[in-house]
């Protein structure tokens, strides 16, 4: 499931304010593998000192042996090995394309080096699962605070922090695994951010039911800002492990306009959904240059529109209401 949001400042210009970043090292690593199983442990423990500054997400790769947790995901695995090229295990990747090496070259000096290097996002992540246990809800919230350009792309990716066999694998006696990837939401591509200006935020909803998970007590969500032209991971967001959760999903986010606008982008037909409908609206669509291209009465809480008539392209939609038609609320969406 994707639910897509958007809160959008409108009551003027706001200064530009650079965000504290939060690194975000990718590895790859396997089982099999002798100087992951050797130096694993040390950069676990760098990790962990460093939890204030870094992230991080593991991918268990097919080489020199598919193993278990590889087997979970292949797919997904698979993509990312492409994306990166990566061809040897361990490595990583700091902020994508910031710093590469041999995981356990990773040094304090380059990871305090980055951390101080400000982000033009601020990103917010929280996550809970069903009252069954057996299906999980993210929500991301992605602020622009300065000025970025690029392909930019959203990722929200469930991970299982601390992963323990019960059996170690043939010629390892290590049953110990952290920082796991178990699934990327909604796909290992990503989502694209729409445009935004300075000051205006991207929340996103997502909800995965549970496979091959050990314990769900270990799960948490990395969500990160990754520029596809060039790799750089421009920030990162983190929801850490619960021992407890209310059970209830995640609770309507309380935005400035209470719309919610799925799926975003679209091919065809767009959703809109109102926590607090009255009477007496419509929707305007409007291009770039201000022309009206559709409207539409709203006379419930939520509304399929169809949208398949439109060329591809940025479009914004106006909710009116009252006798006046006074402009209610506001948005952008995407048509592909």
């Amino acid at each position: 499931m994707i639910l897509i949001h958007f809160a959008l400042n409108w009551g003027g210009e706001l200064a530009n304010a650079q965000s504290q970043r939060l690194v975000l090292l990718e590895e790859f690593s396997n089982m099999y593998c002798g100087p992951c199983v050797f130096y694993g442990p040390r950069v676990t423990s760098f990790l962990d000192s460093n939890t204030t500054k870094i992230c991080c997400i593991r991918y268990q790769v097919y080489w020199p042996h598919p193993d278990t947790i590889y087997l979970q995901n292949p797919n997904q695995v698979n993509d990312r090995i492409s994306y990166y090229g990566a061809g040897y295990v361990p490595i990583g990747y700091e902020d994508g394309n910031y710093w590469s090496s041999e995981t356990y070259n990773i040094t304090q000096s380059s990871l305090d080096t980055r951390y101080a290097m400000l982000s033009p996002f601020s990103i917010s992540v929280i996550h809970n699962l069903s009252s069954g246990g057996d299906t999980i809800f993210t929500r991301t919230k992605f602020t622009k605070t300065d000025t970025a350009s690029g392909h930019l792309l959203a990722h929200v990716v469930v991970i299982e922090k601390h992963v323990n066999l019960n059996f170690p694998p043939l010629h390892n006696a290590d049953t110990n695994y952290n920082f796991i990837m178990k699934q990327m939401l909604p796909n290992s591509l990503g989502i694209p951010l729409p445009y935004m200006n300075v000051g205006e935020s991207f929340v996103l909803d997502l909800s995965w039911k549970l496979a091959n998970v050990f314990n769900t007590a270990e799960l948490a969500v990395v969500s990160f800002v990754q520029n596809n032209n060039n790799k750089e991971v421009l920030q990162a967001g983190y929801s850490p492990t619960r021992t407890t959760f209310n059970y209830t999903g995640i609770e309507p986010v309380n935005l400035i306009n209470n719309i919610f606008i799925y799926p975003n982008p679209t091919t065809s037909t767009l959703t809109i959904h109102q926590d607090n409908y009255s009477p007496n609206q419509q929707i305007i669509l409007t291009d770039v240059l201000g022309n009206r291209v559709y409207s539409q009465a709203l006379n419930t809480a939520t509304e399929m529109i169809d949208i398949s008539q439109l060329s591809s392209g940025i479009y914004f939609y106006e909710v009116r209401s009252g006798l006046d038609s006074a402009t209610s609320y506001r948005g952008k969406f995407i048509k592909e």
